[in-house]
């Protein structure tokens, strides 16, 4: 029963605890968790930016050249060949990993323009990017009347930022061609870009230790899991969480385009090591719990076993053999060494025992008192029976004596010895003497 009800306590407890960790804890290590994913995910989302920021700079330098702008504002042959040969082509494109590269005039007429893949070398056609002249209005073309994009600068007007083509996602940073030292007549527009593309999705990933993805909002090609979660995630402010399984997390968030809408849908997807590792806490919790609980039983069940059950048992053992005996003289010697409750009981059952074996002793010892008595009231009963016949037998004779003739015999007694000389003459005489016969047979019948 012990075992039972302590088995019982210990496994409700557990289970309590564990369930109680399981709505309290464990709530609060998801929610670190996707803390740190969505912390994740803004590494990647400023990679990203930090990219197109390069991709800026790098027009920047490209933009502010003598070169550059000689290249556009001249038309000496000479001088645009050596720059196509340093600054142009295939090898300079892939050598800052470009896609696109477009020197435009201020009127959008096309100096130079290409739009590759710098990986495989193939030749791209964009449709916002015509190869002879962009419209005056271009998106892409800057002039003097300052900053035309999103995020605004300090220096003269230039764009940068995010645009999908048919291609694909692609940063683009576009900037006034100026000479050397920034001054004079804006000479056009440098327009660099380079695809968003799986490649270099990966890299940016690996840089900050994230499995990075990124579609398309509008592609067709969404998977059905992104697609589920596109409208949460492009009408919320804050990145969206979404647990796959117990070991994978994905955190959503969106890429503004130039325009400020939603164009890219960024995905960074993280082990759940922070909630394995708190199932893992309150697995080990749960562990812990129950084997503390069942170690205290143990230990609890090994000293009732040596200072309660043992020493109960034998006491109940002893009374039972005493009842089945009735040796009462037997003692159990169990409250020598016991100052507890079970010693002070022990000592009581033997005390009890002894006045018990006592009083036994007493009542066989009145008892025999007892039937001695009454044996000898029966033979005193009996004797006084047997006396009492004698007394009314020898009353009977006494008043049969009283009223008999013994005086009369007693008389005739003195008259024979008063005529001893002469019996027979009186006895045949004397008329008293003729009596005499008579009445001694008259004695005799008697």
């Amino acid at each position: 029963k012990i075992v039972l009800i302590g088995t019982l306590a210990v496994a409700t407890y557990a289970i309590g605890d564990h369930l109680l960790q399981r709505m309290t804890l464990l709530p609060r290590f998801e929610e670190i968790e996707r803390r740190e994913a969505g912390r994740g995910l803004a590494r990647a989302v400023e990679a990203i930016r930090n990219e197109i920021a390069l991709l800026d700079l790098s027009c920047r330098d490209r933009a502010t050249s003598d070169e550059a702008y000689a290249f556009v504002t001249r038309t000496d042959e000479a001088t645009r060949a050596r720059y196509v040969q340093a600054n142009l082509g295939r090898e300079a494109m892939a050598k800052e990993a470009l896609d696109l590269l477009y020197l435009c005039e201020p009127d959008g007429r096309v100096a130079w323009g290409e739009v590759r893949d710098w990986r495989s070398g193939r030749r791209l056609n964009l449709h916002d990017l015509p190869d002879e002249r962009l419209s005056p209005n271009h998106a892409y073309l800057v002039s003097e009347n300052g900053p035309r994009s999103f995020e605004a600068g300090a220096q003269r007007g230039y764009m940068s930022g995010l645009v999908q083509t048919e291609h694909g996602p692609m940063l683009i940073s576009a900037r006034p061609l100026l000479p050397s030292d920034a001054e004079g007549a804006v000479g056009g527009t440098m327009i660099l870009g380079r695809f968003l593309s799986a490649e270099l999705v990966e890299e940016l990933g690996g840089r900050n230790s994230v499995d990075l993805a990124v579609w398309p909002v509008r592609s067709p090609d969404l998977p059905p899991a992104e697609r589920a979660v596109l409208a949460r995630v492009t009408a919320s402010a804050q990145p969206v969480a979404e647990a796959r399984d117990e070991r994978v997390l994905d955190v959503y968030t969106t890429l503004q385009d130039m325009r400020s809408a939603p164009s890219l849908l960024v995905r960074a997807r993280f082990p759940r090591e922070i909630w394995g590792q708190a199932r893992v806490a309150v697995r080990y919790a749960l562990l812990s719990t129950v084997s503390a609980g069942l170690l205290m039983l143990l230990v609890l069940l090994a000293v009732l076993q040596r200072l309660v059950i043992s020493p109960i048992s034998r006491l109940t053992a002893h009374a039972v053999q005493v009842g089945q005996t009735e040796d009462s003289s037997v003692q159990l010697d169990l409250a020598e060494d016991r100052k507890d409750e079970v010693g002070i009981l022990a000592r009581e059952f033997d005390s009890m025992l002894r006045k018990l074996e006592q009083s036994r002793a007493a009542v066989v010892a009145t008892a025999r008192r007892s039937g001695m008595s009454e044996i000898a009231n029966g033979i005193l009963h009996n004797v006084g029976n047997v006396l009492n016949s004698v007394n009314v037998s020898a009353g009977i004779v006494a008043e049969r004596v009283r009223s008999s003739s013994a005086k009369r015999l007693s008389r005739l007694a003195d008259l024979v010895e008063q005529h001893a000389d002469d019996l027979g003459d009186f006895i045949t005489r004397d008329p008293r003497g003729r009596h005499v016969g008579p009445y001694l047979g008259e004695i005799s019948r008697l």
